[in-house]
């Protein structure tokens, strides 16, 4: 941010900046502090940069120097910036996918859990038939009471997917 500030000293806003970078694991947050601060900002997308044939080693100097070629030329289209809106569900849709995936890993540690105890069911899964199953299981105090906790882990996660 200082570099842009000391350019527009320099050249007292008589000429436009335009900013570009590669899209990557930053997202879009420099994008939105970019412009925040009054500065044009676009994320070129990769596909439609043009490029020089037989140059296939990517560095970041070759990178750079092609961005501010395609931004020079209008050598590219720029990618889509998702709003805040666009943002808050994507990272609501995140979250879900992370409580399926923990759900996922719940049922494989019950199936585990009874395997290893000696025990295989093989009706239908996660069914009111197979949860009375795996409720009458026998087993000794400390084995039953870890089977109950994943089994509140599993209702948990389940309720929290449904909600």
């Amino acid at each position: 941010m200082q570099f842009i500030e000391n350019i527009k000293k320099k050249v007292k806003d008589e000429c436009g900046i335009l900013c570009g970078y590669e899209a990557g694991c930053l997202g879009f947050s420099l994008y939105h502090e970019l412009v925040k601060k009054g500065i044009r900002c676009v994320i070129p997308a990769p596909t439609t940069m043009m490029t020089q044939q037989g140059k296939r080693i990517k560095t970041d100097k070759r990178d750079m120097l092609m961005i501010a070629q395609c931004l020079a030329y209008g050598g590219y289209h720029a990618v889509h910036i998702p709003t805040d809106k666009d943002d808050d569900v994507k990272v609501y849709l995140r979250m879900r996918d992370d409580h399926k995936q923990d759900l996922k890993k719940t049922k494989q540690r019950i199936s585990a859990f009874c395997l290893s105890q000696g025990y295989h069911y093989d009706g239908g899964k996660w069914t009111q038939v197979h949860f009375k199953w795996l409720k009458a299981l026998e087993l000794s105090g400390l084995d039953r009471e870890t089977l109950g906790e994943y089994l509140i882990t599993y209702e948990y996660q389940t309720n929290r997917i449904e909600s």
